[in-house]
């Protein structure tokens, strides 16, 4: 029995898939976290503008 080996252009594709979820995840649990961090900012910066 021969085994049929898997195109690689299957698995690059796949690779590449699982590497752009990954990303799109880590950016969609990343990005309010970090708006929230800029904007805590600025407002420190206008307090201190401020006083």
């Amino acid at each position: 029995m021969k085994q049929t080996p898997k195109p690689p252009l299957f698995s690059r594709g796949y690779k590449v898939f699982a590497l752009i979820l990954i990303l799109a995840i880590l950016t969609a649990i990343g990005l309010p976290k970090m708006r929230q961090w800029l904007a805590s900012d600025t407002n420190l910066a206008q307090n201190k503008q401020q006083s």
